[in-house]
């Protein structure tokens, strides 16, 4: 796989579980959206990125 193809596959993966946390984290008192604004998708998928490549 190239980069951009792990890339795309890392940010669908994120929005599940971002969907998979709201549900399971804190007993469900945060939406996706909430979630999502707490953490910086970049930097998490960025570091994703980099532990695949080791």
């Amino acid at each position: 796989m190239n980069q951009a193809e792990l890339i795309d596959i890392l940010e669908q993966g994120y929005q599940v579980a971002l969907k998979r946390a709201a549900l399971e984290a804190f007993e469900g008192r945060y939406e996706a959206q909430e979630l999502a604004a707490m953490v910086d998708q970049q930097e998490t998928l960025a570091e994703a990125l980099k532990l695949i490549q080791q």
